[in-house]
């Protein structure tokens, strides 16, 4: 990916950013691999690896990764005392 290098991309593995499926595309990307051969080499589409790489660039500029969409459910009543009760 232009703009980041080998110690940015390892960098963001050892801070939790990146997953280790992330950091493969991305390393593989500086080494000179085309997405096919990326896809090919561990399963992916060709569309996915182009994503993941995609993602994880954004994730490295920006610094945090993205929220969930949505919050967790709030646990009922109803468990809360029952687990305090035991």
């Amino acid at each position: 990916m232009p703009g980041l290098d080998r110690n940015e991309i390892h960098e963001g593995h050892k801070r939790g950013l990146l997953t280790s499926q992330e950091r493969l595309v991305l390393l593989k990307r500086e080494d000179g691999w085309t997405f096919q051969h990326i896809a090919d080499e561990y399963g992916y589409t060709r569309q996915y690896a182009g994503e993941v790489a995609q993602r994880a660039g954004g994730i490295l500029r920006s610094g945090k990764r993205p929220r969930l969409k949505r919050p967790p459910k709030p646990v009922p009543d109803e468990c809360v005392i029952q687990l305090t009760r035991r």
